[in-house]
């Protein structure tokens, strides 16, 4: 005999993988957007270089609901922001910029080079993922 407390779980769960797999979903959508802002040029800097910051706190927020389905909005955003100014922090080792040189995917994943207008670029990359 199932419980109504094992029913009550067994939803949750299913609510928990649903929310899951459209984060996850969003995540992949992102992460297009981004790698097609990085190699699609329009000479707009906006466009070809702070769009790809702010898909990139959004695909953060959305790894996030990933990780914690239950997280709210603004506690995602905030996680994104602090993550996304962690990377910033860790390109000043210069270690992103030395793995670049042998790692396409290190360079599109990470960066080389710290950029104090990057973190605006987060910050309004995990605002506007705040929303979903």
């Amino acid at each position: 005999m199932t419980t109504s407390f094992a029913l009550l779980m067994r939803g949750d769960v299913s609510a928990s993988l649903r929310a899951r797999a459209g984060y996850a979903a969003l995540a992949l959508g992102v992460i297009a957007l981004g790698l097609l802002s990085r190699w699609t040029r329009t000479g707009y800097r906006l466009l070809d270089k702070d769009l790809g910051e702010a898909l990139y706190a959004a695909m953060v927020c959305c790894l996030l609901g990933v990780l914690a389905p239950g997280a709210t909005p603004r506690q995602r955003a905030a996680g994104a922001v602090l993550l996304c100014f962690a990377l910033e922090a860790f390109k000043l080792t210069g270690l992103p910029a030395e793995w670049a040189q042998t790692s396409r995917l290190s360079r599109l994943a990470l960066g080389t080079t710290p950029v104090l207008t990057n973190l605006l670029g987060y910050l309004c990359g995990a605002l506007a993922a705040w929303g979903l």
